[in-house]
């Protein structure tokens, strides 16, 4: 179960510097909706497919 856990935070960790790195130096937003990075078009703080989801309703 300790080597699980381990792996887990390693992992976790890997997305957290993913998203920093994609946010500072490249220019992504991270959605509000679904926590995934994408580029944002006009400062929006959502991404298009939860925009889709959200207007279709």
């Amino acid at each position: 179960m300790g080597q699980a856990k381990k792996e887990l935070e390693e992992k976790e960790h890997r997305r957290r510097k993913q998203l920093e790195y994609l946010t500072k130096y490249k220019g992504y937003t991270i959605c509000v909706e679904c926590n995934e990075p994408f580029l944002a078009t006009h400062d929006s703080i959502i991404c298009d497919g939860c925009w889709r989801e959200k207007t279709m309703d």
